[in-house]
């Protein structure tokens, strides 16, 4: 989890939470992680935001750090809402994120025939309703897609981006949904960021039985859970 960690976050020095590692430069502006507590059979991981008072940054870690290991990564932490207690009480926390996340197998499968990289060059064959990665293209490179008819109706991309792993972002058409496409584009994606020397991580929130079922398809190794509060 450490290397997904430096995956999803850029840190200063001293391990605190600067912005979320989206990869574009300038950095994209986004609503601030305040909190991350990663959670492995192995150990925590607790990440606070570099502008949380040292007072409410000791507090969360004094929490943190009596949470016990975890068993059973759906049930919540016995100290979660401890935890946001005290962090509500320097700020709102207006979005909590809880999730698995997977990393792939050792041995991945061929990819499909039907799957192909996305080039800037090709951006016109997205499917109207993933016009929304065309934005910031140039920032979630390598893209894969997965085609019917000359159009690309699924894509897989880096949703986040390091040195050393990249986190993906899946999206599917509606109309094309359950035909096995998600799941052929992020196999495509995640032999490309192994190529590259990096590796490929994937999480989701609980609540999405979708992406979970990309994950069960694609026989993703879970281990552990992402809890994001921003």
């Amino acid at each position: 989890m450490e290397l997904q960690v430096r995956t999803l976050y850029e840190l200063d020095a001293f391990g605190r939470i600067i912005r979320r590692n989206t990869g574009a430069e300038p950095p994209v502006p986004e609503p601030a992680t305040r909190f991350f507590l990663g959670r492995t059979h192995a150990g925590n991981i607790i990440l606070l935001h570099q502008d949380l008072p040292e007072r409410v940054a000791t507090e969360l870690r004094t929490l943190a750090a009596v949470e016990p290991l975890a068993y059973d990564f759906e049930s919540a932490p016995r100290q979660l809402y401890a935890l946001l207690h005290a962090l509500r009480r320097h700020s709102s926390a207006r979005k909590i994120h809880r999730g698995p996340a997977f990393t792939f197998p050792e041995e991945l499968p061929a990819p499909a025939g039907h799957v192909a990289e996305l080039m800037p060059e090709d951006l016109h064959r997205l499917h109207p309703e993933l016009a929304g990665w065309a934005v910031d293209f140039r920032d979630c490179q390598p893209a894969f897609a997965a085609f019917e008819d000359g159009v690309a109706v699924a894509i897989c991309a880096c949703a986040r981006s390091g040195r050393g792993g990249a986190e993906a972002g899946v999206e599917t058409v509606e109309a094309y949904r359950g035909r096995g496409h998600a799941p052929a584009a992020t196999l495509a994606w995640a032999h490309a960021i192994r190529e590259s020397g990096r590796v490929p991580f994937y999480s989701t929130s609980w609540d999405n039985t979708a992406s979970r079922a990309v994950a069960r398809k694609l026989d993703l190794v879970l281990f552990g859970e992402d809890i994001h509060v921003s």
